[in-house]
């Protein structure tokens, strides 16, 4: 397979390598099991729109019983707890209900060959489940994915089945034995199935990557996000990698290359729930594509050039060359870089110009603050896929300067 057919958009840069991943994104444990309730807080429709069972046929007393169209109509989990380890998740949910109806369908075989239809409501409290999880990709894109479970527990602790139909004869006849049926259905199969259907359709939110990101629909400075190696579970964390790179998005197409040489991975981890490394060519990846569409401040003042130079210690130090009336300048900046949030589940790295340390050619202020103003205005702030952007606590921030080239950035889930 062809790795330009991987993706629904095409790419300039048609196939990065792990070296040009400029950004790495880290989840925890604890991570991990906020991030699952808030999918399950979060998509708990989608969930009980798309889980369906098998069908069920038994047979009762010469009765065929047809059980068909198992329907997850409530779902709800309080508690759930991770734990990531030599390439696997180990998942635990506990104090689960669920209720799942039915439709029935019966024929007798014999005289008087009776038939109905009916519903079966089963209601489950009180459920423990338990599985293990590997991910892997189901081709070499490495973009698609699908969870592997084994190991599939599940505890039903309090079980409630109510069967409806027609014909009281029939309900007379079959009603104790097909609760006795389906008791020792759920307690087995059944009950691994439902196991398999929460648990697939849970990680299925966990998966879920965009190729690209995009914050300002108006806008076609979008960011790339094709995840390289796929999903990785190393040590402790859940891991993908992008190259982050900006790129202009016209009919399905990415125009942009990754033109920087990344340093060495500065290996750093935080106890936040959600951690980036983020090398400084992600930015100027962006500042590339912002002086590509726009440079010039007014009739006077241009922008020639702008660079993340580095990282240190106070911040992120960013130099601006400029024209002002023909004649070369340069402002450089020391600002910190934060997180924001944007409606729906996006989210912003914000850089800033507004502590100026340098100022060689003697710009005057008022020019300063029009150069702050139009920047402030005009350029695409850096866009992201943050999982469950809105469960984030943004005053937990941690920003670390690990070397000249990476930020660690770190944020916790409320």
């Amino acid at each position: 397979m062809q790795i330009e057919n991987c993706y629904k958009n095409n790419f300039t840069q048609s196939n990065p390598s792990i070296n040009q991943a400029a950004i790495n994104i880290l989840l925890t444990n604890k991570g991990l099991e906020k991030y699952g309730m808030a999918s399950v807080d979060e998509q708990i429709e989608k969930i009980l729109t798309v889980m369906r069972l098998p069908k069920i046929n038994l047979d009762i007393m010469g009765v065929s019983i047809d059980i068909d169209n198992g329907i997850f109509t409530s779902l709800q989990i309080k508690e759930m707890d991770s734990f990531i380890f030599n390439e696997s998740i180990s998942f635990q949910i506990k104090n689960m209900s669920l209720e799942i109806h039915f439709e029935v369908y019966i024929s007798q075989k014999q005289f008087p060959f009776l038939q109905d239809t009916g519903q079966i409501i089963i209601q489950m409290e009180n459920i423990d489940l338990s599985t293990i999880v590997r991910i892997e990709s189901e081709d070499e894109c490495k973009n698609k994915f699908k969870p592997y479970l084994k190991q599939t527990l599940i505890n039903i602790k309090k079980f409630q089945f109510t069967f409806n139909c027609n014909l009281q004869i029939i309900i007379n006849m079959i009603s104790q034995l097909l609760q006795n049926q389906i008791s020792q259905l759920i307690n087995g199969i059944l009950g691994e199935q439902i196991a398999q259907e929460i648990m697939l359709n849970l990680m299925e939110s966990f998966i879920f990557q965009n190729e690209i990101i995009q914050n300002n629909m108006s806008s076609t400075i979008v960011t790339d996000q094709r995840l390289i190696n796929g999903i990785q579970i190393n040590g402790q964390f859940m891991v993908v990698s992008i190259t982050g790179q900006r790129c202009i998005y016209i009919d399905n197409q990415c125009y942009n290359s990754f033109k920087y040489q990344l340093s060495n991975k500065q290996q750093y981890y935080t106890n936040n729930d959600i951690q980036y490394q983020i090398e400084k060519a992600a930015f100027n990846s962006g500042f590339d594509l912002w002086l590509h569409t726009t440079q010039k401040v007014n009739n006077d003042i241009i922008i020639k050039n702008i660079k993340l130079i580095q990282f240190h210690n106070t911040g992120a130090e960013i130099q601006l060359n400029i024209l002002i009336k023909g004649i070369e300048k340069q402002l450089v900046f020391l600002d910190l870089i934060k997180f924001s949030q944007t409606t729906g589940n996006g989210g912003i790295f914000r850089i800033k110009l507004s502590n100026l340390i340098k100022n060689e050619g003697n710009v005057n202020s008022s020019e300063i603050a029009e150069i702050i103003q139009f920047f402030e205005t005009s350029f695409e702030q850096y866009n992201l896929q943050v999982s469950k952007t809105n469960y984030l606590n943004q005053d937990s921030q941690l920003v670390v300067y690990l070397d000249a080239n990476w930020v660690h950035f770190g944020i916790d889930m409320k």
